[in-house]
């Protein structure tokens, strides 16, 4: 709350209530979570790579979102 005080008015308002279906089908994933990411990074790494190497002159894929600790590549953004 202290952190978001100036905020509300600035930020979209996400509800972050868990059904629990939802919470009982996540719960075993938490344990594999790091693994996850390590899989999700690699194959993202791979693309880049490959995406660059081919059509970097013609695109454009950012390597830092700001304000992120920990990045977790599931999905890929470019500019064309």
């Amino acid at each position: 709350p202290k952190y978001l005080k100036e905020k509300p008015m600035k930020l979209p308002n996400y509800s972050l209530r868990m059904s629990n279906l939802a919470a009982a089908v996540i719960r075993p994933q938490i344990k594999t979570l790091d693994e996850r990411i390590q899989k999700y990074n690699k194959r993202y790494q791979t693309l880049v790579e490959k995406l660059e190497s081919q059509v970097g002159d013609h695109l454009f894929i950012p390597q830092l979102t700001p304000g992120v600790t920990r990045m977790v590549h599931d999905s890929i953004q470019f500019n064309l």
